[in-house]
């Protein structure tokens, strides 16, 4: 569909006690954030809305999402722009919502998507998961496949 006046990502924490709402906020750029609207990575059901919110042993939430503006707020950033039309970010806010901690892209120079998140069980690391159609998707060195080994499969039926 169109989002012709683009999307926001949205955090809001609600009390586990009552279910009201605590605190609200809005993370997103200009462009569409929270939707994966690139044609070759959202082809299985739910795709287009993949992503997810983790909370730190600190209360803090994490999310890891998809983006197409390039002005996504972003706060020491490890990848500072958008690569390709979409890419992943991931971002973390503080417990009470009022500030946006960390910010960064994460994807190459083609079309990248966040799908998810988890803690290492010590809470030192954080993973994200997503699907990159980027051949020079950012990695280090040692990772278990080194090079993107995808390509576009095309169906004829």
């Amino acid at each position: 569909g169109q989002h012709n006046n683009g999307c926001d990502l949205y955090v809001v924490k609600l009390s586990g006690a009552t279910g009201a709402m605590l605190a609200g906020t809005f993370v997103g750029g200009t462009g569409n954030d929270g939707i994966n609207i690139a044609t070759e990575l959202n082809y299985n059901y739910g795709d287009v809305c993949r992503g997810e919110i983790a909370v730190d042993s600190e209360g803090r939430p994490w999310v890891a999402s998809t983006t197409r503006s390039a002005d996504f707020p972003l706060v020491q950033a490890f990848d500072p722009a958008l690569g390709g039309a979409t890419d992943a970010v991931v971002f973390r806010l503080s417990a009470d919502l009022a500030d946006l901690e960390f910010s960064s892209y994460l994807g190459g120079s083609n079309d990248d998507a966040g799908y998810a998140m988890q803690f290492a069980s010590d809470g030192s690391a954080a993973y994200i998961t997503g699907g990159t159609r980027s051949t020079d998707f950012p990695g280090t060195a040692g990772g278990a496949q080194p090079a993107h080994a995808g390509g576009l499969i095309v169906s004829t039926v």
